[in-house]
């Protein structure tokens, strides 16, 4: 079997999983973040997805000020691009496949939807050194991640389980204290706020597998055989079961710049 990470295509199996790829929680915070973050005039850079590529493109505004690069893996571009063109942000948003460490120009905000997992341990300072390059001296940068506990970092790291050999070979799940180190380490980088979203995540994985054994011969008719969806249940299963444990959480880690100021950003309660 390839990996599963690799053989599901982008959108083939849309409308079998709840709200597009992803459950509809998370897109309901992509799409308060947004509107926290006041994107109208500002120039942002997304290293994955957002609610813009998650099923409700139209529900987003852009004032002709706004510039919105988007980072896509070559799997990715294409359903980018179309489902950019279909909203009518063609001329405000732009979609490029480029490594992280030759992106240019500076950017109010980033945004990394769990691309961090992907860029090995040993590049996390590489990573966060790129976010701080990238930022303006007032930037902000959210990186939702999914991290495993800082005890169990290290030994996590050496190992090699099922998620490593079949969904996301040369993965690597940080931990929050991994991360922030790295940002310390290598940028100017400042963490400010954490935000635990792990029990949607446990949730939004319970609904997915539901769907699937529900829509199991609709699968079956994309190409899927029984031996790809036992392994892609096993794996929502594996997931689940490790986010309602806490062996492994997501959230939202804020960075910021050393000019940014609280006040005047709602995403933080102020006015």
């Amino acid at each position: 079997l390839k990996t599963l990470s690799r053989e599901a295509g982008p959108g083939e199996l849309e409308g079998y999983l709840p709200a597009t790829l992803t459950g509809e929680k998370e897109i309901e915070a992509y799409r308060n973040l947004l509107k926290q973050w006041h994107l109208q005039g500002r120039k942002v850079l997304d290293k994955a997805s957002m609610a813009m590529l998650l099923g409700a493109p139209n529900e987003l505004t852009f004032d002709q000020d706004d510039q919105v690069l988007l980072l896509r893996s070559a799997m990715q571009y294409d359903l980018a691009v179309e489902r950019i063109r279909a909203a009518g942000l063609s001329d405000l948003v732009q979609v490029v496949m480029q490594d992280y460490r030759q992106l240019q120009g500076q950017y109010d905000r980033l945004v990394s939807i769990e691309m961090v997992e992907a860029v090995g341990h040993e590049f996390y300072p590489t990573y966060l050194q790129a976010c701080g390059r990238l930022l303006k001296p007032d930037g902000l940068a959210l990186i939702q991640a999914i991290t495993i506990t800082d005890q169990s970092y290290e030994r996590a790291r050496h190992e090699v389980d099922f998620i490593k050999k079949f969904i996301f070979p040369g993965s690597c799940i940080p931990s929050v204290t991994a991360l922030v180190d790295a940002a310390t380490a290598a940028s100017d980088l400042r963490l400010t706020t954490y935000v635990d979203h792990t029990p949607h995540y446990a949730k939004t994985l319970a609904m997915w597998r539901d769907n699937c054994h529900a829509q199991s011969e609709a699968i079956s008719r994309l190409g899927y055989n029984q031996a790809f969806q036992r392994m892609w249940d096993f794996y929502l299963g594996y997931c689940e079961g490790g986010f309602a444990e806490r062996s492994i959480s997501v959230g939202h880690l804020l960075f910021a710049k050393p000019g940014w100021r609280q006040s005047g950003h709602k995403m933080l309660g102020y006015a």
